[in-house]
């Protein structure tokens, strides 16, 4: 299926989808290259990013794996933004110290919903 790619030593999976999307990504990886997806998950600390969660796992593997490369540019007090289905935004502390964030619906996601709940509006006008 991917005819020209090498083999990958390894491949790191962060999923937000579920296990059944991570159970075809499985599927798909071992079929294409032999090899098992490692999956990455929030930790209480890691690369020099500490996870002020309770329970750190609970923070998702994308806000997670963003803000510690985030930190891998800039050492100082940061903001990471993501733009997607959701729209998230995590604040990192200059000793990089996790100070929370917050998530909403991305635009799409947005309209979808409001459309479902309010059929009578035209969001093209």
């Amino acid at each position: 299926m991917l005819k020209g790619i090498e083999t990958p030593q390894r491949i790191l999976v962060s999923n937000s989808a579920g296990p059944q999307a991570l159970a075809c990504l499985e599927a798909f990886c071992e079929g294409q290259w032999h090899l098992k997806p490692e999956t990455l998950g929030a930790k209480a600390a890691q690369c020099d990013v500490t996870n002020s969660y309770a329970d750190p796992q609970s923070l998702g593997s994308d806000r997670w794996l963003a803000m510690i490369a985030a930190r891998q540019l800039c050492k100082g007090p940061l903001a990471v933004i993501d733009c997607g289905t959701a729209i998230t935004c995590d604040a990192l502390s200059a000793e990089g110290v996790f100070l929370g964030g917050v998530i909403s619906a991305g635009p799409e996601t947005a309209a979808q919903a409001l459309l479902s709940k309010a059929a009578h509006l035209d969001l093209d006008e």
